[in-house]
């Protein structure tokens, strides 16, 4: 209940103080609330309901464990039921001793998950942001509310079914063990529970693998950045959108400023930039003859990108066919372009882009001609489909960098080392300028956190589901085995071997987990339209990851029950 209202207040995308300048100002606060994971308008709400779910799902399957445990036990002790009876007990007595029994099972349960809480508390509160892991105490007034309320459910469901047989059985004329004609009903009973047990655990398991493939997936995505160990500089004026601007930064001072961060030891290159990837754009007016129809199929843009000749090399972009913006693409030469994967697909499908004409601009147009294809990058989030990008050369559009952003490639990267990078440039920039820096992987942090915290905590729930459900298996076969102890006999008797014995509970138990396995599957596939638009570049319906949850439920769940 804690970590819920923690996530519910959350906002887990980036937060203002954490974005670049330039960004800041030209966002509003509804932009700013906005979760670039989740499209509401709060981040942290589905991630809150997907763990108040999980709990609520282990809740289940705990408490339908040591419901089948305790009636089991009930079963088991119905001769001392019987003596009890005999002996004058009545029937409020025998049910209050099997409540009792009860609310001291579950007593002793509620205090070790306190106490476990407190771990579990400190362990999730290190995926959250800063602010949110420190936004409240672990025990306060509502969190204690919905403890002591779940509690009570729990009590309730886990001692109601033995409560009630054991007053039936109070009313049973006839006592012997052998004689409960419910029997078979109570063994149907317990079998019923454990697929329950058993299709909430291969939920919980399918739903966690699929948290973990996204992030998996988010963390080795083929972006078109090389984000470890690059850090920007942001050259950015203070100040809110509408006051009035500070004067841009002369070329002078920018070559000054790229050339003190070269001076700086661990520094492995500098380029210069008019955006920052993954946060802002730019747009400039393009004619193109396939224009209209991209814009028709969605596909956004077209966003442009003024750079430096080393651009490509800094950053990692893989320049596909043709050739990057070189040293030689001055003011005095061709105007050249570099276009995005997208872009050349979407306006020359069929065509070779390079050679071709690029208008652009309105007072006067401007024809840029393509020179290289280079790989998509994300323009505003790595989720987002792929966009129309493309590139000029800094040196033929100087206006463009009235705000420019350094992008430097470093030996090692750390929060210290951006912010001297920062402070290393100061100098340069004009009055009411600050330097804003900052590392690609902080960028990307809120991007990977809400997959993050949900292969955590829905992993670890799935985790101790599958320890419980395994536990219910076999304190059902158990007691099975048991019961028909008579008939193992009489099989064996009669030349029946105890592979053929062990064969026979092998079926039954496949029988209980294959049932289970069918409702879980169908829970996943009605769940499907919430779950996948927070995953990332997997299906609900990913083969590998449904044969590795039900593969690891056999694997766990067959032994424990042939114990």
């Amino acid at each position: 209940a804690n970590l819920r209202g923690a996530l519910t207040s959350a906002r887990l995308g980036p937060d203002a103080g954490d974005l670049p300048l330039s960004h800041r100002q030209s966002l509003s606060l509804a932009e700013l609330s906005a979760p670039r994971w989740s499209g509401g308008t709060n981040a942290g709400l589905p991630l809150a309901l997907l763990v108040t779910v999980a709990c609520v799902a282990l809740l289940v399957t705990a408490s339908g464990n040591v419901a089948v445990l305790l009636l089991a036990r009930e079963l088991h002790a119905a001769a001392q039921t019987a003596m009890q009876v005999v002996l004058g007990a009545s029937r409020t007595r025998v049910v209050l001793a099997r409540f009792v029994d009860g609310v001291v099972t579950v007593t002793v349960g509620a205090i070790l998950g306190v106490s476990l809480s407190v771990v579990f508390d400190r362990v999730f509160r290190t995926y959250l942001p800063a602010d949110t892991a420190q936004s409240s105490p672990l025990f306060h007034g509502r969190a204690l509310a919905v403890d002591g309320f779940v509690g009570v459910g729990a009590l309730v469901c886990c001692t109601l079914p033995s409560v009630l047989h054991s007053w039936r059985m109070c009313g049973q004329t006839t006592l012997l063990p052998g004689a409960s004609r419910g029997a078979t009903a109570r063994y149907g009973w317990q079998n019923t529970l454990v697929s329950i047990q058993m299709s909430v655990t291969l939920a919980l398991m399918i739903v966690g693998g699929l948290f973990a493939r996204s992030l998996h997936l988010a963390l080795s995505a083929q972006i078109g950045l090389r984000v470890d160990r690059l850090a920007y500089v942001e050259l950015s004026p203070i100040g809110r959108s509408g006051s009035a601007l500070p004067p841009p930064i002369s070329p002078a001072n920018v070559e000054s400023a790229e050339a003190r961060l070269r001076a700086i030891a661990g520094v492995q290159g500098v380029a210069v930039a008019s955006s920052l990837s993954l946060l802002n754009v730019e747009m400039l007016r393009v004619t193109s003859n396939g224009l209209d129809a991209a814009l028709r199929l969605g596909i956004g843009g077209p966003f442009v990108k003024a750079v430096s000749s080393n651009y490509f090399d800094v950053v990692g972009t893989p320049i596909l066919r043709g050739r990057g913006i070189a040293d030689r693409d001055g003011p005095g030469s061709t105007r050249v372009a570099v276009v995005g994967m997208t872009m050349a697909r979407s306006l020359w499908p069929g065509a070779d882009p390079i050679g071709q004409c690029l208008t652009i601009g309105a007072d006067p147009p401007a024809c840029y001609t393509i020179v290289g294809i280079a790989a998509d990058v994300p323009v505003a989030s790595v989720r987002e489909a792929p966009t129309m990008l493309y590139y000029i050369s800094a040196q033929q559009r100087p206006d463009l960098l009235a705000r420019p952003v350094l992008l430097v490639r470093v030996a090692t990267m750390s929060d210290s080392s951006a912010r001297a990078l920062a402070a290393s440039v100061a100098p340069f920039a004009s009055p009411g300028i600050v330097p804003h820096s900052g590392t690609f992987e902080h960028l990307m942090e809120p991007e990977i956190r809400p997959w993050r915290i949900s292969a955590a905590v829905i992993g670890t729930f799935a985790l101790v589901a599958l320890a419980v459900a395994s536990g219910g298996l076999f304190s059902v076969f158990a007691y099975a085995v048991e019961r028909r102890s008579r008939e193992f006999a009489i099989r064996n008797a009669l030349g029946a071997s105890v592979r053929d014995v062990v064969r026979l509970l092998a079926i039954d138990a496949a029988r209980v987990l294959g049932i289970g396995v069918v409702i879980g599957l169908l829970t996943i596939g009605a769940l499907s339209p919430v779950i996948q638009p927070l995953l990332y570049r997997t299906s609900v319906l990913s083969p590998l990851v449904t044969v590795i949850s039900v593969a690891a439920i056999v694997s766990a769940t067959i032994p424990a029950a042939l114990m």
